[in-house]
């Protein structure tokens, strides 16, 4: 049974995005990911954050990611390591090529491995384990931003072993939380 599901308009927005840039076979399979997500409680905000960065991946992959090998996957976290993908709006540098590409800061590396991690999980994984083509990705920290050093921190704190929070504190003395972000899933 097809049902037309409706979505948030962020989410909405980065779904025609993926239809008008990837193949047909990665917007089915970014389409039922958002299902996914939306299902295991993931914001809207967050989803809309996943599949702008997996649509990202899948740019500079060039195929359908149900038929990635672990060569594809660790030519594009080279390229992630090197803090470039293509296609981004701001911030561009060139590479060899005369490609247009912004540097990410670490965190953001890191947020991508932890999304390219967990799709694959999803995809290929049954939600259960990780596949071989991404087992060899270390997780790590999460680099801490320090917008006025003392004033403003990212903490992300493992609630249990399924949801991770990650949660802005201003002042380190008063710890006033001011937003929190919900990853679920993605560790």
């Amino acid at each position: 049974m097809d049902v037309n599901l409706t979505y948030d308009k962020v989410v909405e927005a980065q779904l025609e995005l993926i239809k008008t840039s990837l193949s047909g076979r990665n917007y089915e399979i970014l389409k039922q990911w958002t299902d996914h997500s939306i299902a295991n409680h993931l914001s809207t905000k967050r989803t809309a954050k996943l599949l702008q960065m997996t649509r990202q991946m899948a740019l500079f992959l060039n195929k359908d990611l149900d038929t990635t090998t672990k060569d594809d996957i660790q030519r594009l976290v080279t390229q992630i390591n090197q803090g470039v993908l293509p296609n981004r709006m701001e911030g561009k540098v060139y590479n060899y090529a005369g490609i247009k590409k912004e540097r990410y800061m670490e965190s953001t590396r890191q947020t991508y491995k932890i999304v390219l991690k967990s799709f694959y999980k999803w995809l290929e994984g049954e939600n259960d384990f990780y596949p071989e083509k991404v087992r060899w990705l270390k997780k790590g920290a999460i680099a801490v931003s320090h917008k006025a050093k003392t004033e403003y921190h990212h903490l992300a704190v493992k609630v249990d072993g399924y949801h991770t929070v990650k949660i802005d504190v201003r002042d380190g003395n008063n710890a006033e939380v001011i937003a929190t972000d919900s990853y679920d899933f993605l560790m």
